[in-house]
């Protein structure tokens, strides 16, 4: 089964995942009260259990594939303040 956020969007619709979305998080759910991990509420959704597998949807909710650009805007800013420190600015 495919996992990325496009499949997801492709797969179930983009109104479907926001619909689901906003079912799950516009009210208090088992998972905001923390009876059931976020995981296995989305593999209870028969629109997702349909098109990802648990394998999936843990790769989509692992924070290490959706943290972006994160890397290298630390990267960025720790180079400045090396930069700044090595002029004698105080950082």
């Amino acid at each position: 089964m495919s996992g990325t956020p496009g499949d997801v969007a492709r797969m179930a619709g983009a109104h479907t995942v926001d619909s689901l979305l906003r079912d799950m998080f516009g009210t208090p759910r088992r998972t905001v009260e923390g009876e059931m991990p976020l995981l296995d509420e989305l593999l209870a959704a028969p629109e997702v259990a349909a098109h990802l597998d648990r394998a999936a949807l843990e790769r989509l909710l692992d924070p290490a594939s959706y943290l972006g650009l994160a890397g290298l805007f630390v990267d960025r800013v720790l180079g400045r303040a090396t930069e700044l420190r090595d002029s004698g600015t105080e950082v």
